[in-house]
């Protein structure tokens, strides 16, 4: 082949190298178009070289009719030609749209990541290569300019980079990106290839095709050099982001716990660091329970920010049923919202060893006989702390969750009062209340642990209260 052609199939040798994908096995994404065609044909001719184990595969979309069996049935004959194992599959996307209220593009999108996620491990291959060119990648970025995208839509796509689409995971392998189209044509035409002609690309009524036939022609009468201009703002946002990205994870070690699939921020810490790695920290968590970023915007993201200062109990609803919940002084964020309660479930009643330790879901309580302190430790509220109790009889000391027509006699007040009104004015969320421990004794409830005492249970002098003290645990 030609010089050019050797730069080429350079390229392509490099790319798998520098992913790291030398030796391993690859799926090739072919759509039978120049792209595919041209990357398919040099990793093939690379083989020998890098050492892949090439494996091909087909999906037939069906919204050309005709048009898409015969794609199907030049990439299979091409495979055979050249010796490549190759799968085709198909769906019926206009179909598919249309019951699951989808435009055409997003339902093509979530079943080619279906099959190609499914054949990809059916081949046990370590990524599938997609033939997106450096044309491609302008046009990405351009698209990402216009939904208003930060750092992340700048930089674009990857050589390899990871897809996580309703739960199933993708590696994805791009030996064209630094690759221009007409350098593929040159290509396609110098090995004598004849690939398929997809009529729907020419076709402006999609954006990507809107964008490359209509919006980037247009740039270049401003900027003849607009393409060039757009890769290295590319490379520039992919730049700094590897900076922020090290910085995002140290201060997501810094202010978040992660624990059963739920998400605490501590909002001191959160409010504490500067607003783009604030920023960052909430999408990480937002992404990391949802599985995706799918359907994420960055209003999302603000609106998560400005829930971060608002008292306890206040919630918002994020995209995949996820659930942001306002603690004290903490975010946090779950699948549900029955998981964004900051507390554990409570059984029904548990008598408590007196003096010594008792452990239940969630929590572990000791109890001892000793003097209470001259000031009195904060109250920890969904964090429980301790507290020392005048009680009397100890052997009947439970703890349990409310239940109807519970009283409590709150310390300082003289008269007792309905416990859900207490609830009510200590700005207890709603949706905590059945969660929080009460000790109780023969008397009532001495405790609403993490909040306060009954004024009956204030100790006396010259009588040695029983500490209480309920720590969290791991449920």
């Amino acid at each position: 082949m030609p010089e050019s052609s050797d730069k080429f199939l350079q390229t392509i040798s490099e790319a798998v190298y520098s992913s790291n994908l030398n030796g391993k096995a690859i799926t090739a994404a072919v759509s039978g178009g120049p792209d595919s065609l041209a990357m398919v044909h040099a990793l093939h001719r690379t083989a020998a070289l890098t050492r892949i184990r090439l494996t091909v595969v087909h999906l037939d979309h069906g919204i050309r009719e005709e048009d898409s069996k015969s794609d199907a049935a030049f990439v299979k004959d091409f495979c055979n030609r050249i010796g490549i194992p190759c799968e085709v599959g198909s769906v019926d996307i206009p179909r598919i749209a249309k019951s699951r209220k989808l435009s055409i593009e997003d339902a093509a999108r979530r079943e080619r990541h279906k099959f190609l996620a499914s054949t990809s491990s059916k081949f046990g291959s370590s990524a599938v290569a997609l033939g997106h060119t450096s044309d491609d990648q302008v046009e990405t970025v351009l698209m990402h300019v216009m939904r208003g995208s930060g750092l992340n839509g700048l930089k674009g796509m990857e050589l390899i980079s990871t897809r996580i689409m309703e739960g199933t995971t993708l590696n994805l392998f791009r030996p064209l990106l630094s690759i221009s189209r007409i350098a593929v044509e040159s290509y396609c035409a110098k090995a004598r290839l004849t690939p398929r002609i997809d009529s729907t690309n020419l076709s402006a009524e999609f954006t990507r095709n809107s964008v490359r036939l209509e919006l980037t022609p247009l740039m270049e009468r401003y900027n003849p050099a607009v393409r060039q201009a757009l890769i290295r703002l590319s490379r520039s946002a992919s730049r700094d982001l590897v900076f922020l990205e090290q910085a995002t994870s140290k201060a997501w070690k810094a202010s978040c716990k992660v624990s059963n699939g739920v998400i605490t921020i501590n909002t001191d810490s959160l409010l504490a660091l500067p607003e783009a790695l604030a920023y960052r920290v909430l999408k990480r968590a937002a992404v990391t329970i949802m599985g995706t970023t799918n359907n994420l915007l960055m209003e999302h993201v603000e609106s998560m920010m400005r829930l971060s200062r608002r008292p306890a109990g206040r919630s918002l609803d994020l995209p995949s049923g996820a659930t942001v919940v306002t603690g004290y002084g903490e975010l946090v964020i779950s699948e549900s919202g029955s998981n964004s309660i900051p507390l554990p479930a409570l059984p029904l009643k548990t008598l408590l060893a007196v003096p010594g330790i008792t452990e239940i879901p969630g929590w572990k309580i000791e109890t001892s006989f000793e003097e209470s302190p001259n000031t009195y430790p904060e109250t920890r509220k969904t964090l429980g702390g301790s507290a020392w109790l005048d009680i009397g009889a100890t052997n009947s000391v439970s703890v349990r969750c409310r239940k109807p027509g519970d009283y409590f006699h709150p310390s300082g007040m003289q008269d007792r009062k309905k416990l859900q009104d207490f609830m009510v004015d200590s700005k207890i969320p709603r949706a905590w209340r059945d969660r929080i421990p009460l000790l109780e004794t023969e008397r009532g409830v001495a405790w609403v642990v993490g909040w306060r005492i009954a004024q009956w249970a204030t100790p006396r002098p010259n009588k040695l209260p029983v500490k209480v003290t309920f720590d969290r645990t791991t449920m």
